[in-house]
């Protein structure tokens, strides 16, 4: 994927209309531009995007925690990280594993967060904006404890 940068000179009112007026406050973006989709995904933002309230309860209550042990995974910690888009809308789309820890770990990560309620979007300059986010998720395997 080739991402292309594009600068430009936006002026804003007060009710945050793009104008081009002098009269209004300049204001500088560099906007990095998905050439696939159309759509502009900002990489440095003024305010991260974030995830829904409970969200980490949503994790252990939908994530399969066993699936690394019943692929054959040693004891241990695995951590996928998982990248994405968080649209201005709040909808994620585009996930990507930046880990290859194997036994099914990285699919279950992303099978769960494409369940995920919408998240809060970034913004940037006061303008909610698509964002790239990335999340580690921890898997651990442990051994079972005989009774």
């Amino acid at each position: 994927m080739v991402e292309k940068i594009e600068r430009r000179i936006v002026y804003y009112n007060d009710s945050d209309k793009k104008e081009t007026n002098d009269k209004f406050e300049q204001k500088a973006e560099i906007t990095p531009i998905k050439e696939n989709d159309g759509i502009n995904v900002f990489t440095k933002v003024d305010i991260q995007a974030q995830n829904p309230e409970n969200f980490f309860q949503f994790l252990k209550s939908n994530l399969n925690v066993d699936l690394p042990a019943k692929n054959g995974a040693k004891e241990g910690y695995y951590i996928a990280i998982i990248r994405f888009i968080v649209r201005t809308d709040g909808s994620l789309i585009d996930f990507k594993q930046e880990t290859k820890n194997g036994f099914g770990i990285e699919d279950e990560a992303m099978r769960v967060l494409r369940l995920s309620a919408n998240w809060q979007p970034a913004e940037k300059n006061g303008i909610i904006v698509s964002s790239y986010c990335r999340i580690p998720i921890t898997f651990l395997v442990a051994k079972k404890i005989s009774n």
